[in-house]
């Protein structure tokens, strides 16, 4: 009943490893494609760009993590979306950053509630227009943060008790 729990459970990281690999791929994709429209660039604009590509890079890497069922691939997916929750532009910045599906609450300051949905993407921008006020929470990534830690959580607890029963045998 172990192993088909613990078999049950790394299948199911195994689909997070798949949405973050594609995210990260249709990421790249669409950053190439930027890129071939953007030619020649700005020093800061491929700046921001190799950033994303890190960031989607990121992605990839925590995805194939989980699918190879490396321990740490867990600790770093949570990063990875803990990082994708909060988006924001407050005082002339502005910060996005998404690998995957994105479906953002957005809260306009000072009375606007918006519902978006948004395809891969980083976007960091200074000198943005210092009267918009906008904060928005990503809500995929914040179920997907609480799927992956009570999977960790499940996936400890039975290996704590093989663990425990192994002790015990000997």
């Amino acid at each position: 009943m172990t192993n088909y729990l613990l078999q049950e459970y790394c299948f199911k990281l195994k689909l997070i490893g798949i949405y973050q690999i594609v995210g990260g791929l249709a990421g790249l994709g669409l950053t190439t494609w930027l890129i071939t429209m953007l030619l020649p660039m700005p020093f800061i604009i491929a700046c921001v760009i190799i950033v994303a590509i890190g960031f989607f890079t990121f992605s990839i890497s925590c995805g194939l993590g989980l699918w190879f069922k490396k321990k740490i691939a867990i600790n770093l997916s949570i990063g990875l979306h803990l990082m994708q929750i909060i988006t924001f532009t407050l005082f002339g910045c502005s910060f996005k950053s998404l690998s995957g599906l994105g479906v953002f609450l957005n809260f306009n300051f000072p009375n606007n509630l918006q519902i978006q949905l948004s395809e891969p993407l980083f976007r960091f921008t200074y000198l943005a227009d210092p009267t918009e006020k906008m904060v928005g929470i990503n809500l995929v990534s914040i179920i997907v943060v609480f799927f992956i830690v009570n999977l960790k959580k499940k996936i400890n607890g039975l290996l704590n008790n093989q663990n425990e029963k192994l002790e015990s045998e000997m």
